[in-house]
């Protein structure tokens, strides 16, 4: 098998001018937003195939939509639909509160191994940033865990998936019962 770097793709290379145009003045802590970025995407990178850039694309552009005036129908256009489809079941739904908001974007996960990949690993990233800056924000992912560990875990997922879920479960006290 041949190693591909990343961000040596037509997709990754154009999923990156976006993020660093749309996110330049967003921060991440004390971070650049893209620092979040990047990290979701190494964290896809070393567990999808290594021709699979729409993955990598998609983790990427995981919150350009949630948090920029990127459209589902701006990523079909400019990327591929997969991609756009990607990014779309990681995006929060709608709702009047970050539950409900939640309780939607956990039904469009649900049966997408690919989203659910790239939501693992952005959740991965945000629980371990909040770990090592001891952000307020940590209390907020060890009180959503519970409902998100019900909605999306599944005992049949693939090794791949369960590696995040053990590390989550680890990082945030999770305790079978």
């Amino acid at each position: 098998m041949t190693w591909i770097d990343p961000l040596e793709t037509d997709l990754t290379r154009r999923a990156t001018a976006l993020v660093q145009k749309k996110f330049a003045e967003k921060m991440y802590g004390d971070r650049p937003y893209t620092y979040h970025l990047f990290s979701v995407l190494n964290m896809v990178s070393v567990r999808v195939s290594p021709q699979d850039d729409e993955m990598r694309a998609a983790a990427l552009l995981h919150d350009v939509i949630e948090d920029t005036d990127v459209t589902r129908e701006d990523l079909e256009r400019d990327f591929t639909p997969r991609v756009a489809r990607l990014v779309w079941n990681v995006t929060d739904g709608e709702g009047k509160n970050r539950r409900e908001r939640h309780k939607a974007v956990f039904l469009k996960l649900q049966g997408d191994d690919d989203a659910l990949l790239i939501k693992l690993a952005d959740r991965y990233s945000n629980v371990t940033h909040s770990w090592k800056t001891e952000s307020p924000l940590l209390f907020m992912y060890y009180r959503e865990y519970k409902d998100f560990r019900k909605a999306l875990r599944r005992e049949d997922a693939s090794d791949t998936h369960m590696a995040l879920w053990d590390h989550l479960d680890d990082m945030l006290g999770w305790r079978k019962r």
